[in-house]
């Protein structure tokens, strides 16, 4: 009986150190050299069987792509928050590497920050409502500038800031000023290089149209047509006969604390107005951040996944359309949905996949 040749062991492969100068975000698995970790996606993936080829394939992964793409994005944000010329983060690093032997320096820095950093807070909360406009948005902007201007020309630091001061020496004291100083200078710089402040910005010429601080005047209604490139779509004529109508419901209107959006529906109600409704209609259809459509693709993440690959479109779009717009907790809406009958029939039904049919056999 003939014997059998040998098998050949494939050889495997192991990690080189020479890729790091052509992928920078690969890195070594300590203990397994058939394994390599991307510092970008934070997740090591095995090398034993096509080495350079799996490192390229992992680059060309839409996981990898969709991270860099952030990292980069996030950069203009890390230059903000650690400029060149200004040294105040690392300060407050090197403050809590020191801290055992000094711990106030870190504690009014971070006092600082806390105080400091609360201003972006609020401004990123207001600009992420579902009702806001882009009538609203040069005022939050040139709110926010003035905050910043106004804490740096008082040097105000933090009531709590203050305090700390006094526990140290003066030319100490005046050292942490400067540097936070330096932080509000930054800020202001980074303000004015991303946004448009000056008079052309079309954001400040519909800002009256807000219905906020005072009442509109037909020449603001003139110069948002001309911004939003509408002259050819309205009647001017008509358009002025309408402002005359609403122009005497605007002052109650503006005194009232309402959103920008039911202002204008109060101002628009039971009046036929179809210049000044089409005007308002397009004003206010502009989306003044991405938030509201980021929000809605986590949504659909969370909601189309692996385990749920079946469902039919119809079934996710409705899903996002309830975490959307429904205001009911988790309690109120179970007591909704345990009454409606046809509702949990339907749930329980099959309309809420999509079934390929099967070819016919001859």
């Amino acid at each position: 009986m003939a014997s059998e040749a040998p098998v050949s062991k494939k050889r495997r492969c192991g990690y080189r150190k020479e890729w790091e100068r052509e992928y920078v975000w690969l890195k070594a698995v300590e203990g397994d050299s058939e394994r390599v970790f991307c510092d970008i996606c934070k997740t090591s993936f095995s090398i034993g069987h096509g080495g350079e080829y799996d490192v390229k394939r992992h680059r060309l992964t839409d996981t990898h792509k969709k991270n860099v793409q952030q990292k980069e994005t996030s950069k203009s944000m890390d230059a903000f928050l650690r400029p060149k010329n200004d040294c105040l983060a690392d300060k407050v690093t090197a403050a809590e590497v020191t801290s055992v032997g000094n711990p106030l320096e870190l504690q009014v820095y971070l006092s600082f920050l806390s105080n400091a950093l609360k201003i972006f807070h609020d401004t990123v909360l207001v600009l992420e409502r579902e009702d806001g406009t882009v009538c609203e948005l040069y005022d939050m902007m040139f709110t926010l500038k003035t905050k910043l201007q106004q804490r740096q020309s008082d040097g105000f630091f933090g009531a709590q800031t203050g305090v700390l001061f006094q526990e140290f020496p003066d030319r100490q004291a005046a050292v942490l000023r400067e540097d936070m100083c330096n932080f509000y200078q930054s800020s202001l710089t980074y303000l004015e290089q991303r946004y448009d402040f000056s008079d052309s910005n079309y954001q400040k010429k519909v800002a009256s149209l807000a219905l906020q601080k005072s009442p509109f005047n037909f020449t603001h209604l003139c110069e948002a047509v001309e911004v939003l490139q509408l002259s050819k779509q309205l009647d001017m004529d008509a358009l002025y006969d309408e402002y005359c109508v609403v122009l005497p419901h605007q002052q109650a209107i503006v005194q009232s604390e309402a959103s920008v959006v039911e202002k204008w529906a109060t101002l628009l109600k039971h009046t036929h107005t179809p210049n000044m409704t089409a005007l308002a209609s397009f004003l206010l259809s502009v989306p003044i951040t991405n938030a509201s459509v980021e929000r809605v693709f986590s949504l659909m993440t969370g909601c189309w996944t692996d385990t749920r690959n079946r469902c039919s479109v119809n079934l996710i779009k409705s899903e996002i359309q309830v975490k959307s717009n429904f205001t009911f907790s988790c309690k109120d809406f179970y007591s909704y949905v345990v009454k409606e009958k046809a509702l949990l029939n339907a749930v329980r039904s099959n309309k809420k996949y999509k079934f390929k049919k099967k070819p016919e056999e001859n």
